[in-house]
């Protein structure tokens, strides 16, 4: 389990001694603000604000979001993101829901009262107008965004591949963490070679080869 700093309280108030007790199962420079609460088994990458000042965030289960992402709330809008969720790198959400699997493009925008139905997909780059309803299981792209076609299996056979990488990344990331803090590592490997590299080192040399 990863991170929750989903308050057990209806107002989802986490105060910031709770985030900041929490911070280390969270990526570095990931900054949450206000009133934020994030579900079980979802991971927050480095460079990312959700920020919930003025109606608050809420982030489901197993919801990914990726780096340099920038989720905020609005005047009269909480911006809700079900899980199951996948945001791409350099994505900005203001004060909309996103349903259940989704999968939002690098580079998009998903303006306020903005609707994305369950397992949409959000096209790199596109802009999903103000009010905008997505049907289910549609592809939108362009700017202002439109219904493009139906998600394929081609479709969904890249979004697998991505969130396996992305997963496989990420267990790498809290690896090479973890090891860096027992050991005193500067820097962390990022290829399997350079991990069997310094595992059989630590056995030659008599240390402790377990992660």
């Amino acid at each position: 389990m990863f991170l929750s700093v989903a308050s057990d309280s209806a107002d989802m108030e986490p105060s910031h001694e709770d985030i900041k007790e929490k911070e280390g199962n969270r990526f570095n420079a990931t900054s949450l603000i206000g009133d934020v609460k994030v579900g079980e088994m979802s991971y927050i990458w480095p460079g990312s604000l959700v920020r919930g000042t003025i109606s608050g965030v809420k982030i489901g289960d197993e919801v990914t979001i990726l780096d340099n992402v920038i989720i905020s709330d609005s005047h009269g809008k909480k911006t809700e993101i079900d899980e199951g969720v996948f945001i791409s790198p350099g994505s900005v959400l203001k004060g909309c829901n996103i349903g259940k699997n989704s999968f939002i493009g690098m580079d998009s925008v998903v303006m306020k009262g903005a609707e994305i139905g369950e397992g949409a997909v959000i096209s790199n780059g596109s802009i999903v107008p103000t009010d905008m309803k997505v049907p289910e299981g549609k592809v939108v792209a362009g700017s202002p965004a439109e219904v493009v076609g139906d998600v394929s299996e081609r479709d969904l056979k890249r979004i697998r591949k991505i969130r396996e990488h992305v997963n496989w990344r990420r267990e790498e990331y809290f690896t090479m963490r973890e090891r860096g803090e027992r050991y005193g590592v500067d820097r962390a490997p990022s290829r399997p070679d350079e991990i069997r590299a310094l595992l059989l080192d630590d056995e030659e040399n008599g240390g402790a080869a377990e992660i």
